[in-house]
């Protein structure tokens, strides 16, 4: 069974919703930046690599994810409940071995074409500099082979495929990143 996530499918599952809190728990939910923030397009996010065991992911990124059975395909997902503006994280599991990680930007208005930038998801990013923010021409100089598609309402996504046939997808809002996620495509029988 192919159990691949989606950045559409996750997009439209995740509800905004807008709240407030003190700054001192503003980030609380979100992942660590602690064990490393750098991108690497088909390989990994932070200190997490695809294909590594369930445990080493929560170690990396902390305990801040929802991790119930059932939540999202065997994963987590890190955000903060009362913030929902600040973004979210994801990571699926298949075999208990981690074959998705996305880090999404959240909205203030609800609108996920005007996505929130003040978040410490910002912190993660590629060698090249890209990150969630960054802009739709400077992900295009740093990826030039990754193929674009239009989703429509001003959504763009940017595929570009990796080590082992591992995808990177970059969406964009409103010229900006608003989604990365890594995903294993090899096939599942």
């Amino acid at each position: 069974m192919n159990r691949r996530l989606t950045v559409a499918s996750t997009t439209a599952a995740i509800a905004i919703a807008v709240g407030s809190v003190g700054p001192a728990t503003a980030f609380a939910g979100l992942p660590s930046t602690k064990n490393g923030s750098l991108i690497v397009p088909g390989v990994s996010i932070g200190a997490v690599k695809l294909g590594v065991r369930k445990a080493r992911l929560l170690t990396a990124w902390g305990p801040g994810g929802d991790c119930r059975p059932n939540t999202i395909e065997g994963g987590c997902f890190y955000s903060n409940p009362t913030r929902t503006d600040l973004g979210n994280a994801i990571f699926t599991t298949n075999n208990s071995t981690v074959d998705t990680m996305q880090l999404q930007l959240g909205s203030k208005s609800g609108d996920i074409t005007k996505p929130n930038f003040r978040t410490s998801l910002t912190a993660f990013h590629t060698k090249s500099g890209i990150r969630l923010g960054s802009t739709a021409a400077a992900l295009v100089r740093a990826y030039p082979k990754a193929k674009r598609t239009s989703v429509g309402s001003g959504l763009v996504d940017y595929r570009l495929i990796g080590p082992r046939r591992n995808a990177t997808n970059f969406r964009t809002a409103g010229g900006r990143v608003s989604v990365i996620a890594i995903e294993d495509s090899r096939p599942r029988g």
